[in-house]
């Protein structure tokens, strides 16, 4: 597709990119962010070489990204919202800033919770006629207690500096 098609799919939201790029663009924050193959994430305005990114913009061979696999490309950090993308796909992530040694977090996907694993009786009531009962998926944090013992948090909530940081990275 030319490139004014992709644009317009791009402003709703879609990744786009040529044909034969490993890398994409992105709509992010009010501009074009373009993720290239070797892991930088450039606004288009910052664009090396502008005309070098206007003569793309001139491709017949715009696709739109259904799967962006961008742990093909180089990306050794990345956003708050490819850091979700990331635990929702089974990764653990955490972020340089932090000051714990050993610290990441985990997604305990969504479960079914069986009317006969309660052992409090004030919690029967929960389950009224159900023999199970749906809980959530959350976000768990794998961390160190004052005693330096290993413990998990059973939810984790991301402060505002944790989700405008750029430093999250892949913890293997």
């Amino acid at each position: 597709m030319n490139f004014a098609k992709a644009y317009e799919a791009l402003k709703q939201g879609a990744d786009i990119k040529r044909t034969h790029w490993k890398g994409f663009w992105r709509k992010e924050n009010g501009t074009i962010v373009m993720h290239c193959k070797d892991g930088k994430n450039i606004p288009i305005t910052d664009s090396e070489d502008i005309f070098f990114t206007i003569d793309n913009m001139f491709g017949e061979d715009w696709v739109i990204v259904e799967d962006i696999k961008i742990d093909d490309l180089n990306i050794s950090t990345f956003t708050f919202g490819e850091a979700i993308r990331r635990l929702k796909n089974g990764q653990k992530v955490a972020r340089k800033g932090w000051n714990g040694k050993g610290m990441y977090l985990w997604l305990l996907p969504e479960n079914k919770v069986k009317k006969d694993w309660c052992r409090d009786e004030r919690l029967l009531e929960c389950f009224g006629e159900n023999d199970e009962l749906l809980c959530l998926g959350s976000i768990r944090m794998y961390t160190h207690d004052s005693t330096g013992r290993v413990a998990v948090l059973t939810g984790w909530l991301a402060s505002q500096s944790d989700m405008l940081a750029e430093d999250w990275y892949v913890v293997e």
